[in-house]
């Protein structure tokens, strides 16, 4: 999980890799998804992601069980839109301010009674 305390947000990110070559190293955040199209909510998705974890240098998207080539899967990276998600947080938060989640209570332990018959059954049935 990353969070970022600073802007009110927290996720759950799917792969934080460094990813070497001869000529540079760099820290990867890699969401997985299965769609066959890359959303924008993706893009601001993994552009939070990159600001609550300061190591974060990269971040990409992996199609899994992509459909469009023979390889089933493709890898895109994700220029930063951090500001777009700021906006759309905002937004959000507007749209939110006043508004509590529903709660529901349950009982802390249960008890389960099987009656001895049904009516109109024979016990054989």
């Amino acid at each position: 999980m990353t969070v970022n305390a600073e802007q009110g947000y927290a996720g759950t990110v799917d792969l934080k890799c460094r990813i070497k070559s001869d000529s540079y190293e760099n820290v990867w955040i890699i969401d997985f998804k299965t769609s066959a199209n890359i959303w924008t909510e993706y893009e601001l998705q993994v552009s939070a992601y990159r600001h609550a974890d300061a190591e974060c240098q990269r971040t990409g998207i992996l199609q899994v069980g992509y459909k469009r080539n023979k390889a089933h899967y493709k890898f895109t990276e994700v220029e930063d839109k951090f500001d777009l998600f700021l906006t759309a947080q905002k937004i959000w938060k507007n749209e939110n301010d006043n508004v509590t989640p529903s709660q529901k209570d349950y009982p802390l332990s249960l008890q389960l009674t099987i009656p001895p018959s049904l009516p109109g059954k024979k016990k054989n049935q």
